[in-house]
């Protein structure tokens, strides 16, 4: 809150765009104080508030008094946000955006036996977790591959450190040696699943 505080001091903002739920609980102090001051502030939501009564508790009275807007990206998800006790007033869905690529999605036969992961490499994507897969598929005598399409290179999240050094440690395993490929950022995604057997998404409840 006082880092907030001090940023807003510095920038004069007349908004404030929090990510995610977690952003709020940490800067609801600041986030109040704010708002008092006439700055808005609106709150992206990814996810449904989790339920429960500890939860329902939790957004109306100390997320909703820090937040002027919300901007869920479904309908379930505002569904599950007005059960909470939030105004409908307040809501308003934004859907996320299919990015425009120069590369069509051309036939192509897929190669058999290549897995594909698009996506972030951070522990709730779970690439870990398809590594062993793999690793097991090979043991089984079974000849698969993956290729990992993901920054594995750029800006790593505090809370997720060391994850992509595991990640690679582990494709570096005998069992795995030679079978695993980071593609790192492509732009190409759709030509790279048009030749790929499987596409597998290996998220892991948080």
């Amino acid at each position: 809150s006082l880092d907030l505080l001090g940023d807003a001091w510095r920038f004069r903002p007349t908004h404030v765009f929090a990510p995610e739920f977690n952003a709020v609980v940490r800067s609801a102090p600041a986030l109040w104080i704010l708002r008092r001051f006439g700055v808005r502030v609106v709150l992206r939501l990814g996810n449904a508030p989790e339920s429960g009564p500890f939860y329902q508790r939790l957004w109306r009275y100390v997320v909703d008094p820090c937040i002027d807007h919300y901007a869920p990206n479904s309908r379930f998800i505002e569904q599950e946000l007005l059960a909470h006790g939030i105004s409908a007033t307040k809501s308003r869905v934004v859907y996320n955006t299919v990015p425009r690529r120069v590369h069509g999605w051309q036939p192509h036969r897929p190669v058999p036996g290549r897995i594909l992961f698009v996506g972030q490499i951070i522990p709730p994507k779970g690439v870990d977790i398809l590594l062993d897969a793999v690793a097991e598929l090979r043991r089984r005598n079974l000849d698969v591959s993956v290729d990992v399409v993901g920054d594995i290179e750029g800006w790593e999240h505090p809370a997720y450190s060391g994850y992509r050094a595991r990640v690679r440690a582990r494709a570096d395993q005998p069992d795995l040696a030679g079978c695993v490929h980071f593609l790192g950022l492509r732009e190409d995604v759709p030509a790279l699943m048009a030749t790929a057997a499987v596409h597998c998404l290996p998220s892991r409840p948080e």
